[in-house]
């Protein structure tokens, strides 16, 4: 069965977003499924002026907004010729930067637990997801070959509410993924892209969803498949959850599942960069995959080890006013 990379499945879905507006405004929807809109300033502002009340309510979602906003001001915005015309140049602004997207079937793949890309993607809680996308985001301005991998998370990180005695609760949300910038990669015969991984004594099963960076690729693990037991969806349920066995069938999911997810896309990464020790069996399954093709034991440990960067949140020691944090260490890049 052959497989494409989900970039044809975004592009189906941008097209279906397309015939909802004005062909003036055709270009919003390209643009509603990539991310690189979110760090343009013309782009954030294109699409809030729209209808400002509604692009925050819907926490700034572009494809959300296109399904949603009222007829009148999407018209108004389609006979705006200043605005059409502002629309025009930051989709070729857009095509120039795709033009210098790298296909490389040996990429940099950049693991991560969570992915702070945008308030409209809901799969990180804090600092360490904000410099997962901000490392992604770089890649794609500099145009490196790199590809993310992490896990979809159906309900994310929780919320906080104080009730009227001043008490502290969280609660969670469901995400409708319908309304994702984000495609789930299907094969050529259209059925979705799957990858299993051995967790607790069984094979679980996880479907990918690829969303757009600027040039880089991000892929997403989701178990909520038919395949799996009740317990094996709560997988990519939650982020952070309490419970210690769903955190390390993440951390297999996203380490195995992973590497499996890449080698089902055609790409043997050149250099596993695992950000955080969340994404550990990462060296382990490549060195597997090696044992496997005839390697031995000792070689395929060395070029697991050979081709694997190591970072632990920021990449230079925090400091505040020139003192440093208590309890801080220095933060490099480790092989």
């Amino acid at each position: 069965m052959s497989t494409h990379d989900g970039s044809a499945d975004l592009e189906r879905a941008a097209s279906e977003l397309a015939v909802r507006v004005p062909t003036t405004l055709a270009p919003l929807a390209r643009l509603a499924y990539n991310y690189w809109w979110s760090w343009t300033p013309e782009g954030r502002a294109l699409f809030r002026s729209i209808d400002p009340e509604r692009f925050e309510l819907s926490h700034q979602n572009p494809v959300r907004l296109l399904r949603e906003a009222p007829l009148p001001a999407v018209s108004a915005a389609a006979r705006d010729g200043a605005y059409v015309a502002r629309l025009e140049q930051l989709e070729r602004r857009f095509d120039a930067v795709l033009a210098n997207r790298q296909e490389d079937t040996r990429p940099i793949a950049f693991f991560c637990l969570e992915y702070g890309i945008h308030p409209s993607l809901p799969i990180y809680s804090g600092g360490l997801g904000i410099l997962a996308g901000d490392i992604l985001k770089e890649a794609s301005d500099q145009a490196l070959p790199m590809v993310g991998v992490g896990l979809l998370y159906w309900q994310g990180s929780y919320h906080q509410r104080l009730d009227p005695s001043g008490w502290q609760h969280d609660y969670w949300t469901e995400t409708d993924l319908s309304f994702l910038p984000a495609a789930l990669v299907t094969t050529d015969e259209g059925a979705p892209l799957t990858v299993s991984a051995p967790i607790r004594g069984r094979e679980v099963v996880a479907q990918v969803w690829r969303v757009d960076v600027g040039c880089v690729p991000l892929f997403l693990l989701d178990t909520r498949r038919p395949e799996n037991d009740v317990l094996d969806r709560w997988i990519t349920g939650r982020l952070y959850v309490s419970d210690p066995k769903i955190r390390l069938a993440q951390y297999a999911l996203l380490g195995i599942g992973g590497i499996r997810v890449l080698r089902a896309l055609g790409m043997d990464p050149s250099v596993v960069h695992l950000n955080e020790g969340h994404p550990a069996l990462v060296p382990l399954q490549l060195a597997a995959d090696a044992v496997a093709e005839g390697r031995s034991f000792d070689e395929a440990l060395a070029d697991a080890r050979g081709r694997t960067v190591f970072t632990a949140r920021a990449p230079a020691e925090p400091r505040h006013r020139g003192v440093d944090v208590p309890g801080s260490r220095p933060h490099r890049p480790r092989r």
